[in-house]
């Protein structure tokens, strides 16, 4: 799995960890799985080399009592982390459709 953990307040870090099929995870909600493309297991490192690690994950943007330190930029979640290592993903040809 690539994924930032952390939070707004203190900022993420990308993570990469083995996982099970999400499928199997009791946390796992039905029908929520979505397919984004495919890839081919020779390009998994190139990925995260180029994808995962190129895109900086989202920093810390709001202060303990939860005001936004820059209001000149929206709030960057890790929903939106993940959209712009998906969208670089396929700019490289490394997801196909």
């Amino acid at each position: 799995m690539f994924h930032v953990v952390g939070n707004i307040l203190q900022g993420m870090t990308y993570q990469k960890r083995d996982t099970k099929d999400p499928l199997l995870s009791a946390s796992y909600v039905a029908h929520t799985k979505k397919k984004i493309g495919t890839t081919a297991a020779k390009d998994l490192n190139r990925f995260e080399t180029e994808c995962c690690n190129a895109v900086a994950p989202p920093g810390s943007q709001v202060t303990l009592s939860g005001k936004r330190k820059d209001l000149s930029k929206p709030l960057y979640r890790c929903n939106n982390w993940l959209d712009d290592v998906i969208s670089l993903a396929f700019q490289k040809g490394i997801f196909e459709p």
